[in-house]
């Protein structure tokens, strides 16, 4: 289980680390911990070089390239730790008022710090977000590295289960409150709300949003039929066992009359779950992961 925000509060006391690492080697200002020294009574101990080679620069940690040297002279305890992680994709916690996503800048990217800050930018609107969101690489860099700063709470999930039905209508109350707000924004074309063609998550088969997997939604529905025209064609062909373009051409000019009016789009989280719902105190903090919107 990732640690709270409460934990990495308590993380931060760097005057005493052994209170957070019961085994940490060297206590400041003390030398060996009591901890340390009582697992190591009677065991004849060896430094950074064992048989000839020299340790003192391998990495315990690759993520982090915290060394062997480090561990055995070191009382530093990390004040930034891993978060969460998803593929190639990594969220460090940064004390406990602050995050840094570290991702790769491969098209990727969704929608997350783009609607957040639109959401943030408008006038009179009441949709718990996280309070700030700063971009620290270049559009060109090879990563994208952004500092935000941390909802205090925890999530809805952790704690839905255990919740009053009274409890969670006051949440579902203020959810309904926020959805309300967000969906007055409204367009009479598909387009994420810096006027980019939106990933096609729905009928495309985009999971990671990254060419050459996915495919975008086209701005009207004549427009992503088009996109979409080669490989609905196909799967036809194989549900009606026939490759007899007329039969063929019934069936898609069908399909695309009875395909539901889409008209108008509105904006949309995209992937709203308990998990993406921070709480504290009975009160939404913060609605987070906004990268399918």
């Amino acid at each position: 289980m990732r640690e709270t925000a409460q934990n990495a509060i308590i993380r931060e006391d760097y005057t005493h680390p052994e209170n957070v690492y019961k085994d940490i080697i060297c206590e400041p200002e003390k030398g060996l911990s009591p901890f340390v020294q009582a697992q190591r009574k009677g065991v004849r101990l060896v430094g950074t070089e064992w048989k000839g080679v020299n340790h003192r620069d391998d990495e315990l940690c690759w993520s982090c390239g915290w060394t062997v040297y480090d561990q055995m002279t070191s009382s530093y305890g990390s004040r930034i730790r891993i978060l969460h992680t998803n593929g190639s994709t990594g969220i460090w916690a940064v004390g406990s008022r602050w995050l840094i996503r570290d991702k790769p800048n491969d098209t990727s990217l969704g929608s997350d710090f783009m609607t957040q800050e639109f959401l943030r930018n408008q006038p009179n609107l009441d949709i718990p977000l996280i309070k700030e969101m700063r971009k620290l690489s270049a559009p060109t860099d090879k990563v994208d590295i952004i500092l935000m700063s941390r909802a205090q709470g925890v999530g809805l999930d952790t704690i839905w289960d255990t919740l009053s039905l009274e409890q969670k209508k006051n949440y579902t109350n203020q959810l309904g409150n926020a959805l309300k707000q967000l969906r007055q924004f409204t367009s009479s074309t598909a387009k994420k709300v810096d006027g980019s063609l939106m990933e096609d998550c729905l009928i495309g088969n985009c999971y990671r949003r990254t060419a050459p997997t996915c495919k975008k939604i086209g701005r009207t529905l004549d427009k992503w039929f088009e996109i979409l025209e080669k490989d609905l064609r196909f799967g036809l062909s194989r549900q009606y066992k026939t490759e007899d373009p007329l039969v063929i051409d019934e069936k898609y000019e069908e399909l695309k009359k009875n395909f539901p009016k889409s008209e108008p789009y509105v904006l949309t989280h995209g992937d709203l779950n308990l998990t993406n719902i921070i709480v504290k105190d009975e009160k939404i903090e913060a609605i987070i992961d906004w990268e399918y919107s």
